[in-house]
């Protein structure tokens, strides 16, 4: 379980669950996993040619987790997971690294 150093910050969980999903998000409807997207404005595409796509998909599947925390503002949130409050229970349906 990892160590939480400043678990009233959503911002950093928010910026965190981006960056790990940020590595997935190179894979196209097809299946192939690129290694970079060209941001810059002329292109503006995935790199169709380059398939070197290992070092995204360790950070990913290394660092995926599920977190559940309260917010003040938007009440019970699910960072990977769809969240449920039931009466006094949470359920949470994990979605992340998974279909």
């Amino acid at each position: 379980m990892p160590i939480i150093k400043n678990p009233d910050d959503l911002y950093l969980l928010r910026v965190g669950q981006g960056g790990v999903l940020g590595s997935i998000s190179n894979i196209t409807e097809d299946g192939f996993g690129s290694a970079a997207f060209h941001a810059f404005p002329s292109p503006l595409q995935i790199d169709g040619l380059l398939g070197d796509y290992g070092s995204n998909f360790f950070g990913y599947a290394v660092n995926t987790e599920t977190y559940i925390t309260m917010s003040k503002e938007l009440g019970c949130l699910s960072f990977g997971g769809n969240i449920k409050k039931e009466g006094d229970w949470i359920h949470v349906k994990i979605t992340i690294g998974a279909n």
